[in-house]
């Protein structure tokens, strides 16, 4: 099952929104159990938008995730028990990425900037994106 918002080693309760034949996807309903790494995101639009998937977790902690994504990726889909080393942080955690792909969306007032929402084609407006060099995001308000 697949549900956006909890941690590893979080408890939650979910509601079953899609029955695939090999798996669902499910909504968050509540939190029961919060994990220690939990972090409070810094874009103000995480969690609608498309884009980042694990602000509310610590730094420390995506580093391991990553990690194991890769470690489990390649165990189950290449049969492979590789070793894998620690994901290297980056210097920047924040402002790192050089490129965008902003949608516009055309409405009757004045066009709309920003990113698709999750698993969607509905625009979440944005003013910049913390994530994206500072001088793109000077771009995003000329649009």
């Amino acid at each position: 099952m697949f549900c956006f918002g909890p941690l590893p080693g979080e408890r939650a309760v979910a509601r079953i929104a899609q029955r695939k034949p090999s798996y669902a996807v499910a909504e968050l309903v509540r939190l029961v159990e919060a994990s220690p790494e939990r972090a409070d995101p810094f874009c103000p639009v995480f969690g609608t938008c498309g884009g980042c998937q694990v602000q509310h977790l610590a730094y420390d902690a995506q580093l391991r995730w990553k990690r194991d994504v890769v470690r489990n990726a390649l165990r189950r889909i290449g049969g492979l028990d590789a070793n894998v080393e620690e994901t290297t942080a980056s210097p920047l955690p924040r402002a790192y990425r050089n490129k965008m792909s902003l949608v516009v969306e055309h409405r009757e007032e004045r066009p709309v900037v920003g990113f698709y929402r999750a698993r969607s084609h509905d625009v979440v407006p944005i003013d910049a994106c913390p994530i994206v060099d500072e001088g793109l995001n000077a771009y995003i308000g000329a649009f």
